[in-house]
């Protein structure tokens, strides 16, 4: 009579647990990693998830970011597509996958990942990599392959200071990406996003600017071809009148551990 009362106990509790991982992670549809940019504000809120990729056979893959409904408590979402381990630590801990150490028993292979949460959202996502996978990481200075951000034309002829007061803003118009009143930090973040190495400003460039760099849609596939990464952002760069040069630097790295 005890042993029947337990089993029917932890049944109980059993599906207690699963009533409780459906109402606090909804089911996640195949549909919703069919979502870009701006349809993603559609995708329900709560969700989250990382697996191995559904979608190896997509060429338009990688991580996506999307604003969320106008309910005043949130203002993004991400996704990822076809991704490796070292791109889903990148979306968790807000950084480039250049900056990611993985330790050599990380997973192998591609995933996909959803986030929608309606705060916190790098915070859950760490915490569900920790309890899916077993890692989590922390920021460490580390010497690495670097490339220096540095002027090549003291003139700056592409690069004007934007006036007091305006307001930062980007615009794509599928040949170039015109940013507003922004320093250079932003384009650094973007071309790093794609460079095998990380990129450390050596510029000493303070200044908001208006400027422009090519970002139609070959410059896009370059960019994703490693072969020609280098070259491409080194053109890219070489416009605004700097240049990229290979280094050796101390830096800060995400480095992923296994803690369970």
């Amino acid at each position: 009579m005890k042993k029947t009362l337990i089993c029917a106990l932890v049944v109980a509790l059993g599906a207690a647990a699963l009533a409780i991982k459906l109402l606090v992670f909804p089911s996640v549809k195949d549909a919703y990693f069919a979502s870009d940019n701006r349809s993603m504000r559609e995708l329900p809120a709560d969700l989250i998830v990382v697996r191995p990729t559904h979608y190896p056979f997509l060429k338009r893959n990688g991580i996506f970011y999307g604003d969320a409904p106008d309910d005043g408590r949130n203002d993004w979402r991400v996704m990822g597509r076809n991704v490796p381990f070292r791109s889903v630590i990148a979306a968790a801990y807000d950084c480039s996958p250049s900056r990611v150490f993985l330790p050599p028993d990380a997973p192998a292979g591609n995933f996909d990942f959803l986030d929608t949460f309606p705060t916190n959202q790098e915070k859950q996502l760490q915490k569900f990599i920790r309890g899916k996978f077993g890692y989590a990481a922390q920021t460490e200075a580390q010497d690495a392959d670097v490339l220096l951000l540095k002027v090549t034309d003291p003139a700056l002829p592409e690069l004007k200071i934007s006036s007091a007061g305006e307001r930062p803003h980007v615009r794509w118009d599928n040949v170039k990406l015109s940013c507003k009143h922004l320093r250079l930090r932003f384009m650094i973040n973007y071309l790093e996003r794609f460079s095998p190495v990380p990129i450390v400003d050596e510029t000493g460039l303070t200044n908001f600017y208006d400027y422009s760099f090519a970002w139609d849609p070959e410059t896009i596939r370059q960019l994703r071809d490693p072969a020609t990464v280098a070259a491409t952002e080194a053109g890219i760069v070489k416009g605004l009148g700097l240049e990229l040069e290979p280094e050796t630097a101390s830096v800060k790295m995400v480095v992923v551990k296994k803690v369970n």
